[in-house]
């Protein structure tokens, strides 16, 4: 029986939301204090309730008034889970109404053709007694109205608060003279210590119940009293016993007679109006609340003893070492290490090996990532929900997990809660959802859609699916050297940019600007309220090129467009490269005594001016050797005339190479003596520099951030500035 929607109202921070379509492995995305964890929480509520059986009961929380969204009990809480209906539950489902309600046996045919049932459970406080109960059971599916969550279909059970309020008075009275027949039952069921209590005096100061007190039920204070009466006056064990049979007969009379007591007010059921539950309600609430489930909470209890002692009852049952020898071949497929049980001797607790060390001595990353298997393996469960599976784990391991617990899903439904863009890049969008708070701070869930194979655009680009999923807003730039000196310059200049959910998204060049500024990309990230700028370097870019970037771009995204021809131009600060070129020389054992940032200032001046020709060259040559492009929207005319344009067009641009080259000397001429330092390749420049000195700069080396953390506050660009204010403005 498998959950397909969930729905949560009034609970925590969620005023209402809801998963929808849940399959085999559902992922909650959302950073931290989203909500995820109140989604669990909430399934486990209704699967703990239904297991009791009883419609209306006491609610087992700490805090009560904590649970409700804003504290505010005016209304109640609700939650509603909609189960597959399996055909051989439907079928004894009609059996067991069929013998209550002939009259209705139409209405019970119909069934038939309903595939789920669903249940609405709600929470309520009423002065200082907090209760829980089953508000609605019905075939059929769940509606998330404006007044609270409903149902659609047959209903089979309607239960009015007032009505439940007095069921959970029922129940309390029937479960407290419940706990005291399980004390007396406790006390007369162990007759070693009833025996060795008559041997005592019976002076003896110390009360019947006296050593029972640290057990699991209590007698209330009259039953005790009476029982530790009769106590004092029986001479024999055998006395005692006999004198308390008609105690007992008449404690189980009161429960059967509180559990069997009618309201006073209706509740509907599938036959009408009745003043007490019945039998096949708690049937269908034990059936589905049997479910076994798993909850692995962020906080998992440690891998030890019980596994160990499960493994090693699986080497003495029949069958059992072959299912060790899969569960060890599991793990080690997916791990990477052997596993085994033990025992020194017959008394010693049983100890796992895990590559021929005890468990406690592997990593956590280890331990956290048995706890999950082990536990999937040995005990089977049907419903599985994990709170943070990437906890202690790297993002490899992370991806192992994330994998393992995707083959899993088609047996056992899973509801995965995370933070982890390791763990959401790793995983299928078939059931995901993006967890996130709204201006109100309260929960919102989000059932990630196809969306028309938008997802599909992202993953062929490159692009992390949790960048899609997991940032408020993009920077987009050409390289990983991009990333690394920006993230540095805003630590410099003390700008938080994991404050505003910042994430950056690497184009691998500005070539591939169209690809990342893609229709169907832009209108993705910009439905889910992404904001986003393009950065690139000015490189030999030209006016019309900025248009139709920002033609493309529209308003959907910002373009930012560098002053200096790349983003080691504004490195060329000659107190970071002389700090820079120090280390290098000492991590080469050359002395760095000759590197002053006045001798660096005078080397990059000499880089500068010998590396104008190759300014002009870079211009000349992307003039030149613009594409031409055969094929496209805009070209009209056969083959053989589009390839004789093309070939005209070619002749031209050689006819007039000369011309051109000059024309852009001239240019660089005209702007040389005040843009001379923006207009030269940063990267050559920093070269050149190095070498002057003995020493090498690589910027695919990891160089460029190396520079980027040795650059002063004070000598960072007002451009460099001005952006990384912009893209974290209004992020407090």
């Amino acid at each position: 029986m498998k959950i397909l929607s969930v729905y949560v109202r009034h609970f925590r921070s969620v005023e209402s939301t809801e998963l929808l379509r849940c399959g085999g492995l559902n992922v909650l995305i959302g950073k931290n204090n989203a909500g995820k964890s109140n989604l669990l929480s909430a399934i486990e509520h209704v699967l703990n309730h239904l297991k009791r059986g009883a419609v209306s009961a006491p609610w087992a929380v700490r805090r009560p008034v904590e649970e409700f969204t804003d504290r505010d009990r005016t209304s109640p809480i609700q939650f509603g889970i909609q189960f597959d209906l399996p055909g051989v539950t439907n079928e004894a489902l009609r059996a067991a109404l069929a013998p209550g309600a002939p009259h209705l046996a139409k209405s019970i045919e119909q069934i038939k053709n309903f595939s789920s049932v669903s249940f609405v459970i709600s929470a309520s406080v009423e002065g200082e007694s907090s209760f829980i109960y089953v508000q609605q059971i019905t075939v059929g599916s769940i509606v998330n109205g404006t007044d609270g969550i409903a149902t659609e279909g047959i209903k089979h059970l309607t239960v009015p608060q007032s009505t439940a309020s007095e069921l959970n008075r029922i129940f309390r009275a029937a479960a407290e003279h419940g706990r005291d027949l399980s004390a007396v039952q406790d006390l007369i069921s162990d007759r070693r210590r009833l025996e060795r209590r008559f041997q005592r005096p019976k002076d003896d100061p110390a009360t019947l119940f006296y050593e029972y007190e640290m057990r699991r039920t209590q007698p209330r204070p009259e039953l005790a009293k009476r029982v530790e009466s009769i106590y004092r006056s029986a001479e024999t064990p055998e006395a005692f016993l006999g004198a308390l049979e008609p105690v007992v007969a008449e404690i189980k009379a009161k429960v059967e007679t509180e559990a069997g007591r009618e309201t006073s007010t209706p509740l509907e059921t599938f036959a009408g109006a009745a003043k007490a539950p019945p039998e096949y309600v708690t049937w269908l609430m034990q059936l589905f609340g049997s479910v076994s489930v798993l909850h692995f909470e962020e906080e998992k209890q440690r891998i030890g003893r019980s596994e160990a002692e499960s493994l090693l009852q699986l080497k003495t049952k029949r069958g059992g070492p072959e299912r060790m020898n899969a569960v060890q071949t599991i793990v080690r497929g997916l791990l990477g290490v052997h596993i085994d049980a033990f025992r020194d001797d017959d008394r010693s607790p049983a100890e796992m090996d895990v590559d021929q060390f005890l468990v406690e001595a592997n990593g956590a990353g280890i331990r956290e990532a048995l706890r999950i298997v082990l536990d999937l393996e040995l005990k089977c469960p049907q419903l599985v929900l994990v709170e943070e599976p990437e906890v202690h784990l790297h993002p490899g391991l992370a991806r192992v997990v994330a994998n393992y617990l995707r083959e899993k899903s088609p047996d056992i439904q899973m509801f995965v809660t995370t933070h982890s863009t390791e763990f959401v890049d790793s995983v299928s969008f078939q059931n995901a959802y993006l967890v996130s708070k709204d201006a109100g701070g309260k929960t919102n869930c989000q059932l990630v859609e196809a969306e028309e194979e938008a997802l599909r655009i992202p993953a062929e680009l490159g692009l992390r699916l949790s960048t899609v999923f997991m940032f408020d807003r993009l920077l987009f730039v050409e390289g990983p050297s991009d990333e690394g000196v920006l993230r540095l310059l805003a630590q410099k200049l003390g700008i938080d940019l994991t404050r505003c959910n910042l994430g950056f998204v690497q184009m691998g060049g500005v070539k591939n600007f169209a690809n990342f500024a893609a229709d169907a990309t832009l209108d993705l990230l910009s439905r889910r309220q992404v904001l986003m700028w393009f950065v690139v370097d000015r490189d030999e870019m030209e006016h019309e090129d900025v248009k139709r970037m920002m033609g493309r771009l529209g308003a959907r995204a910002a373009l930012e467009v560098l002053e200096c021809r790349e983003l080691e131009n504004y490195l060329l600060n000659e107190d970071a490269i002389s700090g820079f070129l120090k280390e290098k020389l000492r991590a080469a054992k050359k002395e760095p005594d000759s590197v002053t940032p006045d001798a660096v200032a005078a080397a990059v001046r000499k880089a500068v001016t010998e590396l104008k020709p190759e300014v002009v060259r870079l211009r000349w040559q992307k003039r030149l050797l613009a594409p031409i492009y055969l094929q496209s929207r805009q070209k009209t005319g056969s083959p053989e005339d589009r390839i004789k344009a093309a070939t005209e067009e070619l002749a031209q641009r050689l006819q007039s190479a000369e011309k051109v080259c000059s024309e852009l000397e001239a240019d660089v001429n005209r702007c040389w003596d005040t843009e001379q330092t923006n207009l030269v390749p940063g990267t050559l420049v920093l070269e050149k520099v190095a070498t002057s000195f003995g020493a090498k700069f690589s910027k695919h080396s990891g160089d460029s951030e190396k520079l980027a953390a040795l650059m002063p506050a004070t000598g960072i660009s007002n451009q460099i500035k001005l952006l990384l204010k912009k893209v974290t403005k209004d992020s407090a």
